[in-house]
C-alpha cells in the first residue's frame, strides 16, 4: 500500500467511490431530462456529459489542480 495506513487507504477508496456514484447519479438525472419524449440519443449524450462534468467538477473541488 506504498507507505499509507489502512485507514488512509479506506478513506481514499470511499472518496473515489463517492465520486463515481455521484457522477452516475447526476448523469442519470441529466440523461433523463435530456431524453424528454423518446429522444434516446440526447439522453445518452446527457448521461455522458453530465457524468463527466460532475466527475471533473468534484475532482477539482476535492483534489485541486
Amino acid at each position: 500500500m506504498s507507505g499509507q495506513s489502512f485507514g488512509e487507504f479506506v478513506n481514499e477508496w470511499q472518496t473515489g467511490a463517492l465520486l463515481v456514484l455521484a457522477s452516475a447519479i447526476v448523469g442519470f438525472v441529466t440523461g433523463s431530462i435530456a431524453a424528454g419524449d423518446g429522444q434516446y440519443l440526447f439522453g445518452l449524450l446527457g448521461f455522458a456529459v453530465g457524468g463527466v462534468a460532475t466527475f471533473l467538477a468534484l475532482s477539482y473541488l476535492l483534489y485541486g489542480r
